[in-house]
């Protein structure tokens, strides 16, 4: 499920990366103005204390962004969000740490240098679930949110009764 979901996003992203560069050659200015360059330079983990959990207990959510490169990375923000996390259960968004959060369209940018990291977090509060979402598997995801957003791994956790 989590691999299909995987699998689909990023498909959808490489339609859009067609459909909008047409069949030309990307350019070097072109790959640094999307953020494409980061490929392969930034590691990107979601992590969480545990796999499961009581159902109604907050859940502690950590997203580590890495940079694996030699060089300095520049993070470019289109606005003042840096991150996000997403719960999927059953392929349906079940949660966004960012829906009820404003944001201004201020341009910011991060020079992440060889080997360092940045660390964020923020805790989902299960007791706040709709009773369609009972216990049960859940998948979670962080977002970097530059400008070419860049996702983590998705992990499952597991809500229990």
């Amino acid at each position: 499920m989590v691999k299909s979901l995987v699998s689909t996003l990023v498909f959808l992203l490489v339609i859009a990366l067609f459909v909008t560069c047409g069949e030309r050659e990307i350019s070097e200015r072109e790959k640094i103005d999307t953020g494409m360059e980061l490929l392969g330079k930034l590691d990107a983990k979601m992590l969480t204390e545990e796999t499961g959990y009581a159902l109604g207990s907050p859940v502690e959510l950590k997203m580590e962004i890495k940079n694996i490169s030699e060089e300095v990375v520049n993070l470019k923000f289109p606005t003042n969000q840096r991150y996000d996390f997403f719960i999927f259960k059953k392929g349906d968004l079940v949660w966004r740490w960012s829906y009820d959060k404003p944001f201004e369209e201020v341009h910011g940018s991060v020079d992440l240098r060889s080997g360092e990291s940045l660390a964020f977090t923020e805790t989902w509060d299960t007791a706040k679930l709709e009773e369609k979402h009972p216990g049960g598997e859940y998948q979670v995801v962080g977002v970097l949110t530059t400008a070419f957003p860049i996702a983590t791994n998705f992990i499952a956790i597991g809500l229990a009764d």
